[in-house]
């Protein structure tokens, strides 16, 4: 038995090695990435570099359908789940494994744009024909006006994420270096605190020499976007906060107001979380405020999904008011952002009932596996 692994931990472990073998099935990403979450489950350090490495590996989506669809935005949740738990366990990436998972990055990039002229076009009739229009009714001719947001910033995530991961300290050493590197500098700090209260104009001085150390505590090793470093805190004080109630070269653009987007992201990672109503509403509030306060395609798309999710989830709280703000929003606009915003509006409708349908026959088909391994046992 390995070291730390209870028998509980090791069948685990044996549990997601089945998974890791197939990630083009959806019910195994997300039945991975439900683990890959749980911090309290002990995963192996070659589980996870092996995970990585097939969820870089982008050869399994041969098409453009809704199902690919779909499953693109969870296989890069679940390279993001894994990265991140990577990101926090005692291990240190060797350069040319992190350096090929960047590169792969371009693949799933490319796949992406290649999905969003797709389904601008239409994806119910695989024939070219000059003659045929979008308006013209199809009932299987599913179209996407906008890309999908969600995509472009899970692999902004996962880039930067990638190029702030160092190659000569984990995590956990990084943080007790920059622990005792901030207590240091206040220790010095608060005694020429003290004499500059009492008008010493030279401690005063002296503070203004140290406090540029602070800004060297908190740099990072290589060169990334200035949202991140925030966005990094947010998701640590995410992680605290899910653990305290548990027991209840190649360069993407980075898109305008990431940091917004990805606070949105994690309001609708909680809401499909939480069944606390004071919650709910905290996130249904996020979301109307910045609907109603951005200029940015971006947030508005993540905005309205925000939105709409709840009132999917809750009808029986959210339908009727987030139809009528919308439409409340929708009647202060121009005749042109309103436009924009109907297609924004007919794109998350779309991906909001895909991702239902594959979803849940997902799910269906991992319970009838579950029933059919306990037959086999039985007899």
């Amino acid at each position: 038995m390995e070291e730390g692994y209870g028998i509980k931990d090791l069948k685990t472990n044996n549990q997601v090695e089945e998974f890791t073998k197939d990630f083009s099935k959806l019910d195994n990403l997300i039945e991975f990435k439900q683990l890959v979450e749980d911090f309290e489950i002990k995963l192996t350090e070659d589980i996870l570099i092996n995970a990585l490495e097939s969820l870089s590996d982008a050869s399994s989506f041969k098409c453009q359908s809704e199902s690919t669809m779909v499953r693109l935005e969870v296989h890069l949740r679940t390279w993001m789940a894994t990265l991140e738990r990577v990101y926090y366990s005692p291990c240190v990436l060797r350069y040319e494994v992190r350096e090929q998972l960047y590169r792969r990055l371009r693949d799933f990039d490319v796949i992406h744009h290649g999905m969003t002229n797709a389904f601008k076009q239409g994806v119910g009739n695989s024939f070219k024909s000059k003659g045929k229009s979008m308006e013209i009714s199809n009932n299987n001719n599913i179209y996407m006006n906008f890309p999908n947001c969600d995509i472009k910033f899970l692999l902004v995530h996962l880039r930067d994420t990638l190029h702030n991961m160092r190659d000569d300290e984990t995590r956990i050493d990084e943080g007790l270096r920059r622990m005792n590197d901030i207590l240091l500098t206040f220790i010095n700090i608060a005694p020429k605190a003290a004499g500059a209260s009492l008008g010493n104009i030279s401690e005063a001085f002296g503070i203004a020499e140290i406090l540029p150390n602070l800004s060297k505590v908190f740099s990072f090793k290589y060169p990334i976007n200035y949202w991140y470093p925030t966005w990094r805190l947010i998701l640590l004080t995410h992680y605290f906060l899910e653990n305290l109630t548990k027991d209840e070269k190649y360069e993407l653009i980075t898109p305008p107001n990431s940091l917004w987007f990805g606070i949105l992201d994690l309001a609708q990672h909680l809401s499909q979380k939480t069944t606390q109503i004071i919650s709910l509403a905290l996130c249904y509030y996020l979301g109307l405020e910045s609907l109603r306060n951005s200029k940015c395609t971006y947030i508005c798309f993540k905005s309205l999904e925000l939105l709409l999710s709840l009132s999917n989830q809750k009808p029986e709280l959210f339908k009727e008011i987030v139809k009528e703000d919308i439409e409340n929003y929708k009647e202060s606009l121009s005749t042109t952002s309103q436009q924009i915003l109907e297609k924004i509006s007919h794109d998350i409708t779309q991906k909001i009932q895909i991702k239902i349908k594959y979803e849940s026959v997902a799910i269906i088909n991992e319970k009838l596996e579950t029933k059919n391994k306990r037959r086999l046992i039985s007899t």
